[in-house]
């Protein structure tokens, strides 16, 4: 018999409507649709139970066995096992088919549960926002502790680490952040700063001695071309770059193309110079 308190349990055709769809008005409820004789549903299973256990009373799982629960079966259309099914409020939110790693599954509860952080993660923001970074910094290592990875406080840590010039650490706290991390958009352009910023500088004599002699030597120019963006001059960086892909429109296995790229990134794909240096570069590489 289902202890309808556990958070892991069997349901069945009798009793779904209220060990599932009633209790998911209070928590998502997750259903495995499985079966004995199928192995990927074996497979499957741990990894749910430990979801559970990690999320520690924010969601929970129902195991359905088909085999015994036809009528399930045919309501929910399941056609192929294992097939998981995330009900709240009494309507399926979100579902998948087969034994997908724990990372995925982890992402979807993630993408379902809501974030128990968003007060301090605003609160940590309007620290930083108004230049209060060590309240800001305290905060955000406060949550990454309880949830390491969170990208809102990785986005946040990352800006902090940019600024005070700690590189290597605002690589590591940006490569968190996700495409629907709000403040995203900084988060490319900060990375292709840090990129050139790790690149060692070149010689800016030899540069200067190779270019008297042969001004269109077009590692002398690359090179030229790194120093400006390792400076901020972005846009003597993208010229000087132009004039090398003019030359070898594949210099160094498209070496050149991804350096022009990455300095777009930083001024900006939609300012107008980022379009207008994204035009350049698509004349030149089709001409």
């Amino acid at each position: 018999m289902t202890d309808y308190n556990q958070l892991i349990f069997e349901a069945n055709d009798a009793d779904f409507k209220e060990t599932v769809l009633e209790r998911s008005h209070q928590i998502p409820v997750m259903v495995d649709f499985w079966a004995e004789w199928c192995a990927a549903c074996l497979m499957l299973g741990p990894i749910l139970e430990k979801m559970v256990d990690q999320y520690a009373g924010r969601i929970a799982l129902a195991k359905v066995d088909l085999d015994h629960n036809q009528n399930l079966a045919s309501q929910f259309s399941i056609r192929s096992i294992p097939a998981v099914k995330i009900f709240y409020e009494g309507k399926i939110i979100k579902e998948f088919l087969g034994a997908i790693p724990s990372d995925q599954v982890q992402t979807i509860i993630d993408e379902i549960l809501p974030d128990e952080k968003k007060p301090r993660i605003e609160e940590a923001n309007a620290d930083l926002a108004g230049g209060r970074w060590e309240d800001a910094e305290k905060i955000y290592r406060e949550i990454l502790q309880d949830v390491p990875h969170h990208p809102d406080a990785g986005l946040g840590m990352g800006v902090i680490a940019f600024h005070q010039g700690r590189f290597n650490d605002a690589e590591e706290f940006l490569k968190t952040v996700t495409s629907e991390t709000p403040g995203y958009e900084k988060v490319p352009p900060m990375m292709a700063r840090i990129y050139f910023e790790k690149l060692p500088a070149p010689d800016l004599n030899e540069i200067t001695a190779t270019l008297k002699l042969t001004p269109e030597d077009p590692r002398a120019l690359y090179s030229l071309a790194i120093i400006y963006a390792r400076g901020g001059e972005y846009e003597m960086a993208l010229e000087t770059l132009l004039r090398v892909l003019r030359i070898d429109k594949e210099y160094e296995e498209g070496t050149a193309r991804s350096i022009y790229l990455k300095i777009i990134e930083i001024i900006g794909r939609n300012s107008p110079e980022g379009k207008r240096y994204q035009r350049e570069l698509s004349m030149v590489l089709f001409s």
